[in-house]
């Protein structure tokens, strides 16, 4: 029951986003998309960058 509040919520959370997203520059995008957000600058010196790193090669798993 607890996973499926979770779920629950982070689906809406995902939906509020995407309507933040399309308000802010047109784009449409699925609630179903993979979601990864980096707010602040990148440091190389922190996990920031392995990240990235990890966000890149997802993107070309699914490319």
């Amino acid at each position: 029951m607890r996973a499926c509040r979770h779920h629950q919520v982070r689906r809406q959370n995902k939906a509020r986003l995407a309507a933040y997203i399309e308000g802010i520059s047109g784009v449409k995008v699925s609630i179903d998309a993979m979601f990864d957000v980096q707010v602040k600058r990148i440091h190389e010196y922190k996990r920031q960058l392995l990240n990235v790193m990890g966000i890149i090669h997802r993107y070309d798993c699914i490319k």
